[in-house]
């Protein structure tokens, strides 16, 4: 089980949770494999939203240049997040 589990994304959040989130100085950007080593699901969040796990079937999220992948704080939790199309989709450690 990898210590940090899907939570919410920025549709289902507050503005001002995001904000905080995004904005906190002590966030910073992660690796595509950091985040997958950390975050349970994250390959079949990937499969929910249309990409695919093997190269020679389409695009993998691992090569999407528009997808950028960061760690920080969500409501003081400490989360990764994905930016996919300008919206965050966070999971925060489990308690």
């Amino acid at each position: 089980m990898k210590p940090y589990v899907f939570l919410t994304d920025c549709i289902h959040s507050d503005g001002e949770s995001i904000r905080a989130m995004v904005d906190d100085p002590r966030a910073y950007n992660v690796e595509y494999s950091t985040m997958l080593a950390q975050c349970d699901g994250m390959l079949e969040w990937a499969e929910s939203v249309g990409y695919f796990r093997h190269p020679n079937q389409g695009l993998t999220l691992k090569n999407d240049w528009a997808v950028s992948y960061h760690r920080g704080y969500y409501q003081g939790r400490p989360c990764y997040w994905i930016d996919w199309s300008r919206i965050e989709h966070i999971w925060v450690k489990r308690s």
